[in-house]
């Protein structure tokens, strides 16, 4: 139903680059690879760059253009983590951490749990283990269903055989109603 509706926001955003149109992709491009379909997640991604690319030059003085730019950023974390494309993600993620991306503590918690999710592929135990300390450091009451829901991403790309440890077990409690 998600993709659905991106799908018709895009539909309606036309055809000539916009902000509205760059986000009606990224939400189809993420819709698509949390379905798993992530070569199509990708192709999406890249026509929401670049359109991105394409918007014209006074669209720069239009704060939510801004917005934009920074949510592409999280979206590229987000959707190239999945697809396991560690360049693309790591840019997008070294974008966002080393302060040239968005500044708010949102995207920046996302984002390091992308990078736990990376991680996780290579080495199951250091990935669930940074996952469950950013987790961790959240507050309770600080503690939204986005970050829960990304970290349990981390145990979801663990392998399988990792998912018994526990420090995967730690991670399932800190994320559960996820």
């Amino acid at each position: 139903m998600v993709l659905a509706v991106a799908q018709e926001a895009g539909r309606l955003a036309g055809d000539l680059p916009s902000a509205p149109l760059v986000s009606a992709l990224c939400a189809e491009a993420g819709a698509l690879a949390r379905l798993g379909r992530l070569d199509e997640a990708v192709v999406t991604l890249r026509k929401a760059e670049t359109a991105f690319e394409r918007m014209p030059a006074s669209t720069s003085f239009d704060p939510h253009w801004a917005k934009r730019e920074e949510g592409l950023w999280f979206d590229k974390s987000l959707i190239y983590t999945l697809a396991n494309d560690v360049k693309h993600a790591m840019e997008a993620q070294d974008t966002v951490l080393g302060g040239r991306g968005p500044d708010d503590t949102l995207t920046t918690t996302g984002v390091r749990l992308h990078a736990a999710a990376l991680h996780v592929r290579t080495d199951p135990k250091a990935g669930m283990e940074e996952a469950a300390r950013i987790i961790d450091a959240i507050p309770l009451q600080q503690r939204r269903t986005r970050y829960l829901t990304t970290a349990r991403m981390v145990l979801d790309l663990a392998p399988e055989n990792a998912r018994s440890l526990s420090v995967a077990k730690d991670l399932r409690e800190l994320t559960e109603g996820a």
